[in-house]
């Protein structure tokens, strides 16, 4: 696979194409401040990783400065309320599974 991509995403992307791959935290995520996301949340097998789930249906309702919701929920979860100022940890952890790795080559 060829990523021509860079900035925030195309390392997110890198990143996991790599074999790292996203968990959410169900004891952080407990204290989330957005209460209609953590409802969803919990209703989720967080055994699974996120790319396991209907991510579109987890970002349903999120707001903020990207238009695709995906990354709206990574945001959400990575940095929760980062927009707002508030200084929130992290409730997503990444897990390497070598056995998803893909091989990836950047261009410029």
């Amino acid at each position: 696979m060829t990523s021509q991509r860079n900035g925030p995403s195309g390392i997110s992307l890198s990143y996991m194409l790599a074999g790292h791959w996203p968990y959410w935290l169900p004891e952080k995520a407990e204290k989330h401040p957005d209460e209609l996301l953590r409802a969803r949340l919990n209703y989720y097998d967080s055994n699974k990783s996120l790319v396991e789930h209907d991510l579109f249906s987890l970002a349903d309702g999120l707001e903020g400065r990207s238009t695709n919701p995906v990354s709206l929920l990574l945001d959400s979860l990575q940095h929760p309320c980062a927009d707002l100022g508030m200084d929130l940890p992290s409730m997503v952890e990444y897990r390497y599974h070598p056995e998803k790795e893909v091989s990836v080559s950047a261009r410029r």
